[in-house]
């Protein structure tokens, strides 16, 4: 009984890896190309409330991160997505986050 399951056991395995061997290859094909953005910058505005972050070059999306301090407590928020092609109009589309009645400090682009 016990070898008839070891050979059972070893016979799933066996067809557990042909399975993933014949779809490996399939997968790395089919892999996405990376999408990078690139010439970016992040500022605040005068008030120093608000951050804004823009990409002018690549593929991809990118946002704003910021920290915001307010009364003694930082917290990090994040504007909305930019699709790099949505971002080349004339004025650009900028994303932004802002901080209410604190002070945006830190701010940077995220991208993906």
């Amino acid at each position: 009984m016990i070898t008839g399951v070891i050979r059972l056991r070893r016979t799933l395995i066996g067809l557990v890896v042909a399975a993933g061997l014949g779809t490996g290859a399939a997968l790395v094909v089919q892999s996405p190309a990376a999408a990078y953005v690139y010439n970016c910058s992040a500022w605040t505005n005068g008030d120093g409330n608000v951050a804004y972050a823009h990409c002018s070059s690549g593929t991809g999306s990118y946002r704003v991160l910021t920290d915001c301090a307010n009364v003694g407590r930082v917290t990090t928020v994040g504007g909305p997505w930019i699709t790099r092609s949505s971002g080349d109009g004339d004025p650009p589309v900028v994303s932004s986050a802002g901080c209410g009645s604190g002070y945006a400090t830190n701010p940077r682009v995220d991208s993906h």
